[in-house]
């Protein structure tokens, strides 16, 4: 007992100050609850406890129910800068190297602007083959999701244009290699990925920005319900 404790509060310290290196006013959320986790935490206990870290307009939360842990965003507005976007931290098994689910709904004003708008990402930001993923509305207002496989894309999907000004909901699964992208719960495309995929393990997953070669992208827009 005593080792253990030694080392998950330790190892949970040493995450969010050298290795994720989190800052005051810094959204961050913990996927991962074993020893690690519940010390990165400021707080552990029953089932169904939640903690926050919230910031002016923009917070993340974990829900403990079971050994499950359920990862939900609150609702934010995002200005195509820096200030609202939300760092995820990703901790052992839950490192979205397996099957996951992502879902979010978002709210653009002017999908077709010119510009790419990351709804959320991870990449280590050598160039589009190193992310592990990224889903996006491309600067036609195109919905896109796509994966890096280190050599070039893994697998590529397009859910059609999004609709400006209106609430649509977003979903992307990846089952035994088979990805499929939602958009109001209609299967837009679903292909099998190809390669290696990418763990991106030196940048967080990010809720609002994407790193590519040119620079860091910002999404413009509202985001509510990401899980």
């Amino acid at each position: 007992k005593i080792c253990y404790i030694g080392c998950g509060v330790t190892t949970g310290i040493g995450a969010v100050i050298n290795t994720a290196k989190v800052e005051p006013g810094d959204n961050v959320v913990v996927f991962g609850l074993g020893g690690i986790g519940l010390n990165v935490m400021p707080c552990t206990g029953a089932a169904n406890q939640q903690w926050a870290q919230n910031s002016a307009q923009n917070s993340a939360h974990i829900h403990l129910q079971g050994n499950a842990a359920i990862v939900t965003a609150a609702d934010s507005t995002h200005d195509g800068t820096s200030a609202n976007v939300v760092n995820v931290t990703l901790m052992g098994a839950e490192d979205l190297m397996g099957d996951f689910e992502i879902e979010v709904e978002v709210n653009v004003a002017t999908p077709s602007d010119g510009k790419y708008k990351p709804i959320v990402s991870r990449t280590v930001g050598g160039s589009n083959a190193d992310a592990q993923f990224n889903l996006q509305i491309q600067t036609n207002g195109n919905i896109n999701f796509f994966m890096g496989n280190g050599a070039s894309s893994g697998i590529a999907l397009n859910g059609g244009t999004l609709v400006s000004s209106t609430w649509t909901a977003i979903k992307v699964t990846m089952s035994s290699n088979v990805v499929s992208l939602y958009v109001d719960s209609v299967l837009k495309e679903s292909a099998t990925f190809s390669g290696s995929r990418q763990s991106a393990s030196t940048l967080p997953m990010q809720i609002g920005r994407y790193l590519n070669p040119s620079g860091f992208q910002y999404f413009t827009g509202q985001v509510r319900n990401f899980k």
